[in-house]
């Protein structure tokens, strides 16, 4: 059985360092990391190289299919770079409020489908999944739950940015929390 983290989100790499730590992550592990930001990906590069693992480092956003998708980087705080401008709504449209984005850096930036990237494992391995992606959590699970790719997954960490996406709900993340249950993932809320 191999064990796997694939982390989505990255940012400057504060979740594989939480992670690592946390499930002892030794050089048996395969590790993939997916940040979209490039003003980022050297910093993330620095402050995991101590971690003395091997680490596959992607430059890319996380989706529901591949291509390329537009990135809104926020300048003020790398931590709330989104895809597609999707926190858009709610406390992030008030212009007053600290989650405000202007979506005045806009890129472009390639995006991998998380099914395709779990296929290349199997249910034998031991995958773990976190997902810090500012509001494309609910495009991700849902094509994970539509394709049946979830069944690869053993354990999901998720940050959900429900009052920031249109039309989301806590009744829509309730749902897709039940849903991965019922597949029988274990689910985390991550920060």
């Amino acid at each position: 059985m191999r064990k796997i983290f694939i982390d989505c989100g990255s940012n400057t790499g504060q979740g594989l360092r939480h992670f690592a730590s946390a499930y002892k992550m030794d050089s048996s592990w395969i590790i993939e990391t997916y940040e979209p930001n490039p003003e980022i990906i050297e910093q993330l590069k620095t402050n995991i190289a101590d971690l003395n693992l091997k680490v596959d480092v992607f430059n890319a956003a996380v989706l529901d299919r591949n291509g390329e998708t537009t990135f809104s980087i926020m300048k003020e705080n790398s931590e709330g770079s989104s895809v597609e401008c999707l926190m858009s709504e709610g406390r992030a449209k008030d212009s007053t409020d600290p989650a405000y984005r202007k979506h005045d850096h806009v890129i472009h930036v390639p995006c991998f489908n998380i099914s395709d990237i779990l296929g290349k494992y199997d249910e034998t391995d031991y995958i773990v999944v976190k997902l810090d992606v500012e509001g494309s959590e609910f495009k991700i699970v849902r094509k994970m739950l539509q394709d049946n790719s979830i069944r690869l997954v053993k354990e999901l960490y998720c940050e959900w940015h429900t009052p920031y996406i249109k039309n989301e709900t806590e009744e829509t993340e309730n749902h897709l929390i039940q849903q991965v249950a019922d597949a029988g993932v274990r689910i985390y809320r991550w920060w």
